[in-house]
């Protein structure tokens, strides 16, 4: 008799060297973590796909910025590195809100410039019942974007590199 052979990996984001996606321009860094999902629908896929949409919310601890993501076919995110792009002009991992702020004086506040697209690319691993399991997955990003960086009365727009891997869990 043969042994059942189950090559799927296992569910849930697994042991993290690190748990945070970080933000960085020069000297400023800014992490966010306790990333949270749901499945909302709140950016459905436009190819006709029945898989619900992935809405994923985080917060900068100890700061006032979060990273809010949305993904229309979180079921693809396991299958390698997928784009990213603004929540209105598409992308297969969407950036729906992006802040963040900096301690010291004066502290920089950043926002998201969106009419310059991000650039990079993201993807799960551990990722079960397209993101709906209860054991959460890991996600990793790359990605370059483009923010306007606010420091007293001075305001200039700069490029962000945002790294990592953080779990998420479901909400």
């Amino acid at each position: 008799m043969l042994a059942a052979c189950d090559d799927a990996p296992a569910c849930g984001p697994g042991t993290l060297a690190t748990d945070a996606i970080v933000a960085t321009n020069g000297a400023d860094t800014i992490t966010y973590g306790e990333f949270r999902s749901g499945a909302n629908n709140d950016c459905p896929a436009q190819d006709g796909s029945t898989v619900t949409s992935l809405t994923i919310f985080s917060a900068q601890p100890g700061g006032s910025g979060h990273l809010n993501l949305c993904i229309p076919r979180p079921d693809l995110l396991t299958t390698g590195d997928r784009t990213i792009g603004l929540d209105q002009v598409g992308g297969d991992i969407r950036i729906v809100d992006f802040k963040g702020s900096t301690a010291g004086t004066p502290g920089c506040t950043y926002a998201l410039d969106r009419t310059q697209p991000p650039t990079g690319s993201g993807h799960a691993t551990g990722l079960c019942d397209a993101g709906t399991s209860a054991a959460g997955f890991a996600l990793t990003l790359s990605a370059l974007a483009t923010m306007t960086r606010t420091c007293g009365a001075a305001v200039d727009t700069v490029t962000v590199h945002v790294e990592g891997t953080t779990s998420v869990l479901p909400m």
